[in-house]
């Protein structure tokens, strides 16, 4: 009886070290370090402010310093600045 208490021991204190164990950390990549910038232009890319900006960022993303998306927000939703009539009041 002695032996069998005397094996459990060491199997529950085995089990116990084995959860308490580090866990392993997974791998990480470069590129999943480098910050995302996401450009959302609402004024075409092409715009002297937009075109700096959008520049600058591709510049750094090609360097491998960030990673840099965008879209232009010009092309996939409807601004005020589409709408057929002017938006200046009928008194002006």
């Amino acid at each position: 009886m002695k032996y069998l208490t005397l094996f459990l021991t060491a199997l529950m204190v085995a089990v116990l070290a084995a959860q308490c164990a580090p866990a392993a950390k997974p791998e990480v990549t470069t590129e999943s370090k480098l910050p995302l910038f996401y450009g959302a232009f609402a004024t075409p890319i092409e715009e002297p402010w937009d075109g700096v900006i959008h520049s600058a960022l591709l510049q750094a993303a090609s360097e491998g310093k960030i990673k840099y998306e965008y879209t232009c927000l010009l092309y996939t939703s409807p601004s005020p600045r589409d709408r057929t009539r002017s938006r200046m009041p009928s008194s002006a």
